[in-house]
């Protein structure tokens, strides 16, 4: 009887452990599914929209050139610009993406893809701002 109990025991643990390995590695995959990583944001365009006043389209051409283009509301100098940008993964779904535009006005901008919050902070000569915002993916 005790030897029944031994096995059944055992086979018990092994079903277990069978299924809870399962389920981390299911879980492991939707998690993974949902990250966003730099390579993810090449190809794509996103919407930032700065509280309805500005509107910017910005396609991630490669992993180095990002195209900007205004598309609603009015900001002196140019309206679209192709520039060379660098990106570093903050955290996961969490990105820092910067550049300086020709008119060497720079941006530095934190994309959270869980929240889909943006902040940008931007330097004008000798002035820096924030821009906080929301983003989002336009097809």
């Amino acid at each position: 009887m005790k030897q029944i109990f031994f096995i059944l025991l055992t086979i018990s643990i092994f079903l277990t452990s069978c299924t809870e390995n399962k389920q981390s590695k299911m879980e492991k995959q939707m998690l993974d599914k949902n990250k966003t990583e730099l390579k993810d944001i090449i190809g794509k365009t996103y919407e930032f929209n700065y509280s309805d006043e500005y509107v910017y389209h910005i396609k991630f051409e490669s992993d180095s050139t990002v195209n900007w283009k205004l598309v609603k509301g009015e900001f002196p100098g140019a309206t679209e610009e192709t520039d060379k940008y660098i990106a570093t993964q903050v955290s996961e779904n969490v990105l820092f993406v910067s550049w300086v535009e020709k008119s060497e006005l720079g941006y530095c901008n934190i994309m959270d893809f869980n929240t889909n919050n943006l902040t940008t902070h931007a330097r004008q000569d000798n002035s820096v701002f924030v821009n906080p915002g929301k983003f989002k993916e336009v097809k």
